[in-house]
């Protein structure tokens, strides 16, 4: 019995070596994609050291849900004299929102001074993957930083109302996904946030161990646009046409993944740039169909929608910037803000735009049962002649397309029962498959995210 006992605790030990190696390679390759293959700006996907100050907790408002991963909370949670402090990080790069920081912690009679423990890694965006160096524990973070690389890197606050949003919306994706599933996408976990409410920022906790769970490479989509990237995954799955290769495995299942979260939510992306979207791909680089959405607190809402769904709490929970009056609509923007590829021609990335919208609808009308006939409108709008900081895209000035859906209708109506249904929304339905208790999970995390 001892024996067993034995083999037993050696084998748990000896899958999680396993899986921390795998985990760690894929996060490797991960960062390399991220920081190497961005055709914007490059970043070095070196390891530096990664500031912080310390804070004590019981001045710091958390947010978590029961997935979130207590070795980044172990990571960041420490005690010393008998009190427990929080790790605030600060973004090697930021040389604005930190001093916030520091200026609270004055005003607060607390030691101000940086300290240093932790490594980090650049990602694509503000975003870091942090290493403990005591227990080799690797986890995402978003915080504050004025400056990002790329186009847009002059608001990159990280909010605490902000925050409280995103952890709202990953625990309606958790709770939806554990009772019916998805299966065109996932999301990048966001299963934990740090706040500071008196100054309005916080540090929110993005999960990567889903890649070493999953066994699955996470290749950024703007990677599908790099000179080398893009062609090389294209020529090991046998293609040696980048530019369809990725319309089928990139495009065409970014358009089913969104127009399955609209469908199930009722939620779009304001801005669905590339850096947003992640391709699946299995051990041997090869696409699995799913598309992994990454920031959750890009998503927009439609107040007629939720007016009519009687959700006005949800609507209000978003920034007004996220929020759109009537209907919905829904963008392509895979090259907005980054630089076209050799071998995507003007012409090649209308034909994205077409049947990025063509598969949308399909997909939609099968999930909802709206008639595609009913979706309209027939034409699809162009724009992004303007970016910040001079940016400049050279298809004639049209880096991204739209079409504008407006809820009318007998169609409309039968999926917004499609969409209370689906949710739990509709009480008095005791044979819908997620249940009142979504209802009642929902209204409390509205409140909790409220009052936090």
């Amino acid at each position: 019995m001892r024996l067993i006992r034995i083999l037993s605790i050696l084998l748990f030990f000896y899958h999680s070596f396993v899986l921390a190696q795998d985990s760690g390679s894929l996060v490797r390759q991960f960062i390399k994609w991220e920081t190497e293959a961005n055709p914007t700006v490059l970043k070095s996907s070196k390891a530096l050291p990664i500031e912080h100050y310390e804070i004590p907790l019981d001045l710091i408002k958390t947010s978590f849900n029961e997935n979130f991963d207590e070795a980044t909370n172990r990571s960041l949670i420490f005690e010393k004299d008998g009190k427990k402090f929080v790790r605030w990080i600060i973004h090697p790069d930021d040389t604005k929102w930190h001093k916030k920081v520091k200026t609270f912690l004055r005003s607060q009679g607390f030691d101000s001074s940086t300290k240093n423990y932790f490594k980090g890694h650049y990602t694509s965006s503000r975003s870091l993957i942090v290493i403990d160096p005591t227990t080799g524990h690797e986890f995402g973070i978003k915080v504050s930083t004025n400056q990002t690389g790329g186009y847009w890197n002059s608001f990159k606050r990280q909010r605490w109302d902000d925050a409280k949003k995103i952890r709202a919306i990953n625990d309606m994706f958790d709770h939806v996904e554990d009772s019916i599933g998805f299966q065109y996408f996932d999301i990048m976990s966001e299963h934990g946030a740090y706040g500071i409410a008196n100054i309005n920022q916080s540090m929110v906790v993005r999960s990567i161990d889903q890649m070493g769970i999953s066994k699955r490479h996470y290749f950024p989509a703007f990677a599908a646009f790099d000179s080398e990237w893009g062609r090389k995954i294209a020529k090991l799955n046998g293609s040696k046409k980048p530019a369809q290769f990725w319309n089928k495995h990139l495009n065409k299942p970014l358009a089913k993944a969104l127009a399955e979260m609209a469908a199930t939510f009722g939620f779009t992306f304001n801005s669905p740039h590339s850096q947003n979207f992640l391709v699946e791909l299995d051990e041997n680089f090869k696409p699995t169909g799913k598309i992994i959405l990454r920031d959750i607190g890009d998503l927009e809402v439609s107040r007629e929608l939720m007016d009519q769904l009687g959700k006005k709490d949800i609507y209000k929970m978003f920034n007004p910037f996220f929020r759109t009056r009537k209907g919905f609509s829904m963008k392509m923007a895979l090259i907005h803000g980054t630089k076209k590829p050799e071998w995507m021609s003007k012409d090649e990335y209308k034909k994205w735009g077409i049947e990025f919208f063509q598969t949308f609808e399909e997909t939609f009308s099968s999930i909802t049962g709206v008639d595609r006939s009913s979706l309209g409108p027939k034409t699809l709008k162009l724009g992004g002649s303007i970016l910040p900081n001079g940016g400049k895209i050279d298809f004639d000035g049209a880096s991204w397309f739209i079409k504008e859906y407006k809820l009318k209708g007998d169609k409309w109506t039968q999926w917004k029962e499609h969409l209370s249904s689906r949710l739990g929304w509709r009480k008095n339905n005791s044979s819908m498959r997620t249940g009142r208790c979504l209802e009642i999970i929902l209204n409390k995390l509205v409140a909790n995210h409220r009052l936090l």
